[in-house]
């Protein structure tokens, strides 16, 4: 009796290996040389990816770079944000252009901008009520000035 208890033994310390979840590998555990575990498992995205590709769906993907809701630029015409960019530089020039046949002021002299002309005259406007007010004081009368003779 004593041979199979030592059989049984033996078969009790192989049977977890032998019905634990590595005889069949369904989880695909693999040891390394050292005895290290590691899995080949995918990530469920990369396996959706790939499943999706498998389809034969043949549908066009976005681009990442560029919205879908972007126009879609047809061959041989222009495109509408550099149509607009060359009429803004048109516009541009031909300011330029009115500008530099304006008339010219005289040697030495320029045009004075808007803001500077109502500054000036704001100034201008106090100084004429100031002086206003001191000629109001001004100890003037009616009298005549052959009166203060004696």
């Amino acid at each position: 009796g004593g041979s199979s208890s030592a059989g049984s033994r033996q078969a009790r310390r192989d049977a977890p290996f032998k019905t634990s979840f590595l005889s069949d590998n369904r989880y695909q555990v693999h040891f390394t040389s050292t005895g290290m575990p590691y899995t080949s498992c995918r990530s469920p995205r990369v396996s959706r990816a790939r499943d999706d590709n498998r389809d034969g769906d043949n549908r066009p993907r976005p681009a990442s770079s560029r919205p879908a809701s972007a126009p879609v630029h047809k061959a041989g015409e222009v495109p509408p944000y550099l149509a607009a960019r060359k009429a803004s530089l048109q516009r541009a020039a031909d300011e330029r252009a009115r500008l530099a046949s304006a008339p010219q002021p005289p040697p030495g002299m320029r045009f004075v901008p808007a803001w500077e002309r109502d500054e000036a005259k704001r100034r201008l406007r106090g100084a004429v009520e100031r002086l206003t007010a001191e000629f109001g004081r001004l100890p003037l009368g009616r009298e005549a000035t052959h009166a203060h003779r004696v």
